[in-house]
């Protein structure tokens, strides 16, 4: 037997296996064993970059030898990715849950499994069933040993509300009926209640089930038996199952059945400090005896399983290292000496009691207390956890986002006893994680705002916390409520005291102060719960809060002093208000939470002083500074508000506003919300995708003021939450297109903005219109002056403007809808804008700058041009808002210039940059520029920029980003000198002829930009990569340019100076022209490769579209479109004796009966010529077929499988007929080749060989006789399909010579044995 193991251990240290849910307790077990066999390992999470799943990156092997993948079960194509090139699959995933929907989830996602690994070419499978769906049937004999043949009884599970127990016997049934119909190999291993250490993070169904009896929540166990297994056993019967070849079927894995009772005497023997309960809760009836079972299968294959107690010990002792249990010591019996010292020393004792105090036994087990506060990271949080640490408790501190608090693990004590989790107060479950094992809990986390929204967060967020709490057994919450929830009360007498028993008012709070009724509510829930659940609960009620900050951002009472420091607050109000320090309230939570006969409220109040008297310390502890000495004209008589201390004076209220800026990531919008918050402002951003505006979040102030929200201005509903409580919006959000479908985006996406904002209460709105709503008239008078009263002629701009059309109507929209809708309106009408960005791409303005710069533009128009700069746009927009009187129209123009002037300039500022000097129209008289009036925006004390300081601002700011390439005069002078056609920036604008060299375009070439979509791909990323070595910048769009699958391409020779991932998707047309701004050209790779996908047609032909247009509205002149094969011979009624060439088509009809994939290029490609001949586009086709070779990519492609299952054995049969090959490397090469000959032009068809398939069979045998290719021919009757003639030669004219098939496929096998993707097999 143990030479026959180390075979198949040895044979198993070159395998490839895939573990499902490899994060769970159960499948971490399994992935450490495998690795420590040797194995090499995928393991699938929903997130593999969830902090849950590091653990596994830490085990002994995995950096080598363990890659995470994302997939879900119930995604089959995921599934296939992970389980491509596996020898064999363990599928471990299942949630623990009664949710009615796991049964389907649990067989839907078992079918997905099996079939996928079917599909791969996967040998065998391991399944973890669940001893559930063995021993739940009523109709067992007592006496009956439980074995393999035993089922669980599904009705009854069903009748007994055990959902996890009929998904588990019915996905158990499901991967046996399909392993059988698939010809799989199926072992299943049945663990029962699995126990012993974690290696993840958060605690597991069994392991809290024990924490909960040591932690005395659980105040009875049931007069029941179970069964038990140590989770180490389980994760090697899942092991020793697969090793052996013979083993088939069911493997009851169970260590020891024994009644709760002697579980529990295990527990409080091994801890006695622990309260484990010794209550059964049917004390009435006789002791349930253990049944009897049989696990002599895996017994037989050599497992020994690991005694309960020894299982349990280590189970806790991890729980108590992960800070799920609180290290308790425990307590000697008493001597009767120290019975005597007792005795002696009672009375004194019992003083102390009375006073607080406790004995050293008392305060020793207090410090090893594991304690959780919610919102650590804030003001008030930090301090908390800091008084915390310092009084030798263990911390656990909750945030939304851990890696946010830095300042958190810097504290004394931190690195011993701080942890910092993820968890959120609308997530149930994540409070439970959070507070399992605590003793108690300090619920801090609160936002301060106005936000309507606020107030069912709190009070929903205050009683998940007070039920997660009650349901992990913490005893004891301290709840961190506000003096708003006291003072608020107009009917309370000015002579009364202010003291526990007072409340605010609660409906005046809700007229007047949402931040204030929030706290008011959320405190009385907490009270509510807690009487309900039985936890203790002590409320501190701290007032406005000052003193050293411990986070690095800001917060809102400190902001408060700063503000009347800088001078930013010009008044104060005639109000009163109570202060307290930081640091006492932090002693307070404490104090309240150490004292155990402490309930109810607590005020802490420092100081009630007039705002006066509080400006007047400031002026003496700092008299640098600018405090005001001037009172708000409000009275203090008339006022509710200043009695209760809420108004700030005007300015102070006014800067405390939300207000909320659509379209937030553009060009003006982010220097509208720049200004908005260096302002004061609390910013709400909506956005399309918020994750796409990261510089918005690194503004100043954006920590503690801005906040970004998903919103579309055609979804009602989006925008209507968006303003939720807002004072103000601003509608900035509008796409500069050409696309004829923008007129009615703009008009309705207006008209929702002005009827949400009404809805939502907002008074006023700013509406950014444009200047193409005023100059567009042909019938104006060249002399007259453009001022707010012009408008554009409707028609005109219909026929010869769309965007200028788009945005006179929405202005008009609405003026109209704020008229209707008795909403005040301002509206600032912006000219051509330019100056430094905020975002990271280039937008439409600063690109038209860039071409000239670069020399893309080669002359410029006989025009003119009104500018101004983004900086003041933006402080127009704010001026007109702040100014109420402000009503209607201001025009925003810095400038009125020819665009001979503005090249001029450009020169002038920088002299190295080969800007154009021809005119397109040199014949006539040169335009004139128009007079405009900015007075209404200068009245209300705008200064405008001068254009030549914006355009060098934003000329520095773009080669700071990397949209320029800085160039020295001495460079240029050098390229020129060498030869004027030499210059980097002339490669755009060369003639057809300049195609002579290899020198010359090597010259041109390096300072290019192009991109590549679609760039992580099989093709896509070779093309990057042949790109990068011929010295272009490279700009490559992805989904995601985070995922770990792109990570290949940051590893290209080049890939640091001169390779930019960029998030974008084909269907997304303001996206693709954000990422194709600044660009020479494009490549057009990007493409699923599925005749499944639903969305297929729509990505190929409706992206190709977006492609192209925004390609030509971007100013790029060549685009490369990657095509297929498909595209070309699909036709049946091709004679066999034809030349395939590119004059050749499939037949469309043909295709979409036959091959949806085939049918989509097709009409893809077809649309790509289309919009280039509409648009005036140099349009390159490179059409491939079947493309072999190594991968770049981590993940194995359609083409690469194809090869795989052969080798592995997985395809049984090939068909008789023929295909198309050619190397990716070869694809790559024709791609360059194309693109940079600038005569090249339509269809050029890739290529290398046409064989049999019994051919490339050969091939591959002859390279690789170690692999075991059985597949025969499955059409063996018939005569063998003949291979067609095909022509390369027009990319054979270019210079590509073609790699042999041979090459190909002996790199693609060498390159898949290196990453895992098939076995390493000797000859």
């Amino acid at each position: 037997m143990s030479s026959n193991f180390e075979a198949n251990n040895n044979n198993g240290e070159k395998q490839l296996v895939c573990v499902t849910g490899a994060g769970g307790f159960i499948g971490s077990w399994v992935v450490k064993e495998l690795l420590i066999r040797g194995y090499h390992v995928r393991g699938t999470a929903r997130d593999p970059a969830d902090s849950k799943n590091a653990h596994l990156l830490e085990l002994e092997g995995a950096d080598q030898r363990l890659s995470l993948c994302r997939a879900d079960v119930l995604d089959a194509a995921s599934l296939r990715a992970a389980f491509s090139g596996c020898h064999g699959v363990f599928h471990v995933a299942s949630p623990v849950s009664n949710d009615p929907d796991l049964v389907p989830v649990a067989v839907e996602g078992t079918r997905n499994v099996i079939n996928a690994a079917a599909d791969m070419g996967v040998r065998r499978v391991v399944f973890t069933s669940s001893y559930g769906a063995v021993h739940m049937n009523p109709s067992r004999s007592p006496d009956a040993v439980l074995d393999e043949t035993c089922w669980s009884d599904y009705e009854f599970c069903k009748q007994t509300d055990n959902l996890y127990c009929c998904a588990k016997m019915m996905a158990e049934m499901t991967a046996t009926e399909e392993a059988a119909k698939r010809g799989l190999e199926l072992a299943v291993v049945v663990p029962s209640m699995t126990m012993g250490p974690m290696l993840q993070q958060t605690l597991n169904f069994s392991s809290n089930h024990v924490a909960r009896y040591l932690m005395g929540t659980k105040k009875s166990y049931p007069n029941a038996v179970a069964a038990y297994v140590d989770v180490r056993d389980v994760a090697r019967a899942h092991v020793l199952l697969y090793e052996r070849p013979e083993a088939r079927g069911r493997y009851l894995c169970i260590g020891t059945v024994l009644h709760r009772a002697e579980l529990l005497r295990m527990l409080r023997e091994l801890f006695p400090q622990y309260p484990a309960t010794a209550k059964c809760e049917d004390d009435g009836k006789p002791m349930a005896k253990p049944y009897k079972f049989s696990n002599q299968r895996l017994k037989d294959l050599g497992l020994e399983f690991t005694p309960l107690r020894k299982s349990l010990h280590e189970a806790v002792l991890c729980m108590q290292q992960k800070g799920h249990l609180p290290l308790i010591y425990p307590v000697p019996k008493p001597t009767q000496q120290l019975i005597k010292l007792f005795n002696m020393s009672c009375n004194s004792t019992e003083v102390a009691a009375n006073d607080g105090s406790s004995n050293g036994g008392e305060k020793q087990q207090q410090q090893e207390q594991v304690v959780c506060v919610t919102g650590a990271g804030g003001f008030i949080g930090s301090w908390v956890v800091k008084e915390l640490l310092l009084r030798g408790y263990r911390v656990r501190g909750t945030a939304r986002d851990p890696s946010k608090n830095a300042h958190l693990l810097a504290l004394e004590g931190a690195d011993e006893r701080l942890t910092l989790c993820r968890a959120d107060v609308l997530d149930f479950a994540s409070l439970r994680a959070a507070f399992a094992g605590c003793h108690g809990v300090f619920h801090v986390a609160s936002p301060v705002s106005n936000d309507p929204n606020l107030v069912p967060t709190a009070v929903e967020g205050t009683r998940n916390v007070m039920n997660a709490a009650a349901d992990m057994g913490v005893l004891r919450v301290v709840f961190t409520s506000s003096y708003g929830a006291v003072h608020m009360n107009p009917n309370r007498s000015p002579d009364a005291v202010l003291d526990e028993s007072c409340w605010s008012d609660p409906e005046f709070c809700r007229q007047t102060d949402v931040y204030c009724y929030a706290k008011t509510m959320a405190e009385k829930a907490a009270e509510e719960e807690a009487a309900k659940r039985g936890v203790q609960l002590s409320v501190v009620l701290p007032c406005v809060t000052v003193g050293p900050i411990l986070q690095p951002a800001i917060n809102t009472s400190i902001n408060h002093v700063v503000r009347y420091l800088t001078g930013a607050a010009p008044t104060y109000p005639n109000a009163v208000a109570a202060y307290v320090d930081v640091r006492d309230v932090a002693r307070a939570h404490v104090l309240v939470y150490e004292r155990h006969d402490a309930r109810g409220r607590y005020l802490c109040i420092g100081a009630v002083l007039h705002r006066a008297h509080l400006l007047q310390m400031l002026k003496e502890l700092f008299p640098q500074y600018p405090v005001t000495s001037k009172a708000s004209t409000m009275s203090s008589n008339n006022s509710m508000e200043a009695n209760n201390g809420n108004n700030n004076g005007d300015d102070e209220k006014k800067q405390e506003q939300v207000v909320c800026v659509t379209g937030a990531g553009g060009f003006i919008g982010s220097w509208v919300v720049k200004e908005l918050l260096l302002r004061g402002y609390r910013v709400r951003g909506t956005a399309r995708d918020p994750r796409k505006n990261a510089h918005l979040l690194a503004l100043e102030g954006a920590e503690e003021r801005l906040t970004l929200c998903r919103a579309d201005v055609l979804d009602f509903a989006s925008l209507r939450a968006a303003f939720a409580g807002c004072h103000g919006v601003f509608h900035i959000a509008s796409p500069v297109s050409k696309d004829p479908n923008l007129v009615p985006v703009a008009i309705e996406g207006t008209r929702n903005v002005m009827k949400a904002a009404a809805d939502m209460g907002v008074r006023r709105v700013v509406f950014t219109s444009s200047y193409g709503a005023v100059h567009m008239n042909p019938n104006r008078s060249p002399d007259a002056v453009l001022d707010e009263s012009c408008w554009s002629d409707p028609e005109f701009c219909q026929r010869e403007d769309i965007y200028c059309y788009a945005k006179m109507m929405a202005e008009k929209t609405a003026t109209e809808e704020a008229s209707r809708r008795r909403l005040q309106l301002a509206v600032v009408v912006p000219c051509v804008t330019v100056g430094p960005i905020l975002q990271p791409s280039v937008n439409f303005s600063c690109h038209h700058v860039v071409r000239y710069l670069t020399g893309a533009a080669a002359t410029y128009p006989n025009a003119v041009a009104a500018y101004a700069d983004v900086r003041d746009v933006a402080r127009a927009h704010v001026l007109v808002y702040e100014n109420h009187g402000a009503r209607g129209r201001y025009l925003c123009i810095g400038t009125v210039i020819h665009r001979a002037e503005l090249l001029r300039m450009l020169k002038e500022l920088f002299p190295q940059y080969p800007v154009t000097s021809k005119c397109e129209d040199e014949g006539n008289q040169m335009v004139k520029p128009y007079k405009f009036s900015n007075q209404r925006l200068r009245d209300l004390g705008l200064e405008f920029t001068p254009l030549r300081k914006s355009l060098h601002e934003a000329i520095e700011c773009l080669q700071r980003k990397g949209h320029l390439p800085v160039v020295t005069v001495a460079q240029q002078r050098a390229c020129f000198s060498a030869s004027p056609s030499s210059s980097p920036y002339m490669s755009s604008i060369s003639k057809a002829n300049d195609n002579n060299g290899d020198q010359k375009r090597q010259q041109q070439q390096p300072q290019q930009l192009v991109c590549v979509t679609g760039a992580g791909g099989f093709i896509g990323s070779w093309v990057v990569r042949e790109l990068l070595l011929r010295g272009y910048r490279v700009r490559a769009t992805v989904r995601d340019p985070a995922d770990r699958k792109n990570a290949h391409l940051l590893a290209l020779e080049g890939a640091d100076e001169r390779l930019s991932l960029r998030r974008a998707d084909v269907l997304d047309f303001d996206g693709l022209l954000a990422v194709f701004a600044g660009c020479h050209g494009v490549f057009h790779v990007a493409c699923p490769l599925s005749n499944r996908d639903p969305e297929l047609m729509a990505v190929a032909v409706e992206g190709t579209r977006n492609v192209m247009k925004a390609a030509a509205d971007m100013g790029v002149r060549r685009v490369v479109f990657t095509s297929s094969y498909g595209a070309v011979h699909m036709n049946p009624n091709r004679s066999p004796d034809a030349v395939l060439d590119e004059t050749c088509w499939s037949d469309p009809e043909f295709c979409r009966q036959k091959d949806m994939y085939c049918y989509a290029k097709t009409m893809a490609e077809m649309a790509a010529t289309e919009e280039a001949a509409k648009r005036g586009l140099e349009l390159a086709v490179v059409v491939p077929s079947m493309t072999m070779g190594p991968m770049l990519q981590r993940a194995l492609n359609l083409s690469s499988t194809h090869v795989a299952n052969y080798l592995t054995g997985a395809k049984k049969s090939y068909p008789n007929a023929v295909a198309a090959y050619v190397d990716v490397r070869d694809v790559a090469r024709a791609h360059a080749l194309v693109y940079e000959r600038h005569d090249a032009r339509g269809r050029y068809l890739c290529i290398g060989a046409v064989l049999h398939r019994a051919q490339l069979l050969q091939m591959l045998m002859d390279l690789f006789p170690q692999y075991t290719i059985a597949a025969k021919c499955d059409d063996k009757g018939k005569p063998m399909v003949k291979p067609y003639e095909f022509s390369n030669q027009r990319l054979k004219d270019l210079g590509l010579e073609f790699t042999p098939l041979r090459k190909s496929l002996y790199d693609a096998v060498m390159c898949m044995q290196r990453n895992g993707h098939l076995p390493v097999v000797l000859p």
